[in-house]
């Protein structure tokens, strides 16, 4: 919902590429579960995301929220409890999960070689705020090593069915 009003609203700013593969949707993820469970594993912090990459894939938690001012790369999966606000550069190759949404100001860039899940934002709308220029590519190995570090939610597989009646 949130990624859908954003797109709405910037419309005329939007070009789909001949690639754009059809709309996918979904139950939101389990952010709060998430969170415990990256809690348990003892993460690390902001200091996760590095000046110089690639740095290797590791969990890192964030309270509260983040600000990146200047060129920062990280890998993994990072969850911050709070807004993402970039205002310089940020390269993660992974996960990237923003509670209360991202802002990627102008003159800034968020490159995500993975997925972003951006949580419910306060005020309504307000989740995904882009002045700069954000760049989110499906890559499936740094997907698959953040999965390594902490089991990602997916969709319940039924293998089979009994008739117990």
């Amino acid at each position: 919902p949130v990624l859908d009003a954003w797109s709405q609203g910037e419309a005329p700013h939007l070009v789909a590429s001949p690639h754009t593969g059809l709309p996918v949707r979904g139950a939101p993820p389990p952010l709060a579960l998430l969170d415990t469970r990256l809690r348990a594993a003892l993460p690390a912090g902001a200091e996760a995301l590095v000046a110089t990459g690639p740095p290797p894939p590791t969990l890192a938690l964030v309270a509260g929220d983040l600000t990146v001012p200047g060129t920062l790369y990280g890998a993994g999966l990072l969850l911050v409890e709070g807004t993402l606000d970039v205002a310089g550069s940020l390269d993660f190759a992974g996960v990237v999960i923003a509670t209360r949404g991202v802002r990627v100001g102008a003159g800034a860039r968020l490159t995500v070689d993975g997925t972003l899940w951006v949580g419910a934002s306060s005020p309504p709308g307000q989740g995904l705020l882009v002045d700069g220029d954000l760049l989110v590519r499906h890559r499936r190995a740094p997907l698959d090593a953040a999965d390594a570090l902490l089991g990602l939610p997916r969709r319940a597989i039924v293998l089979g069915l009994r008739d117990l009646g």
